[in-house]
């Protein structure tokens, strides 16, 4: 499992969600996140977002930003 974490570039609050290595290169390589997380709530496919495009809607501060991002093993 890996852990990714992504930071607002407004609010600096940290967020995370933990998802599988085979999982995550799978999204990271260009499937679709809903499809690769379908059990995910929409606040943590917006981590994973964030995590891949380096722009976040963080629902702490209801904005998007950049983000600062860093992933975990």
């Amino acid at each position: 499992m890996r852990t990714v974490f992504v930071e607002c570039g407004y609010c600096k609050t940290e967020h995370s969600v933990r998802a599988s290595k085979e999982s995550l290169d799978s999204y990271l390589d260009g499937e679709l996140v809903q499809r690769v997380f379908p059990d995910l709530n929409t606040d943590d496919r917006e981590i994973l977002i964030g995590f891949r495009t380096g722009m976040f809607w963080c629902p702490s501060c209801d904005n998007a930003a950049p983000t600062n991002i860093a992933v975990s093993c």
